[in-house]
């Protein structure tokens, strides 16, 4: 193997099975360590229903989402009360805008009337 890739090479295989037929057929069918056991043995390894490498795996991908899910719904309460409180803080600023409007308005008003008062005195004392 070379990084982690099985190589076969033809021309020694069909060799040894000319020269040795038995060696070539104990390499595959000698009991636990005959490559075909061996083979077995490691793909039950990685296909297991409960305890191979791939559910491990499927289960800890699985534990990360569920992680994600509940963390992406506590973003969304934070995020909700945040918009009400933005949205609170935009009504009161609303109200107090508007209550200043009204005083402004009013000053104006009341600062013509004692205006037209103050023009009428004095061209009623003058004129």
């Amino acid at each position: 193997t070379t990084n982690g890739q099985l190589k076969f090479d033809e021309e020694t295989f069909y060799n040894q099975l000319n020269s040795n037929l038995e060696s070539v057929v104990a390499f595959f069918t000698t009991e636990d360590l005959g490559f075909a056991d061996r083979l077995e043995a490691l793909v039950d390894d990685l296909t297991d229903p409960y305890e191979s490498v791939l559910q491990n795996k499927d289960e800890a991908l699985n534990d990360r989402i569920e992680l994600f899910n509940k963390r992406i719904e506590e973003m969304a309460v934070i995020l909700a009360r945040r918009e009400e409180d933005l949205i609170y803080q935009f009504t009161q600023m609303e109200m107090v805008l508007g209550q200043l409007q009204a005083q402004g308005s009013a000053l104006s008003n009341l600062q013509n009337l004692v205006l037209r008062n103050s023009n009428r005195r004095s061209s009623g004392m003058f004129g």
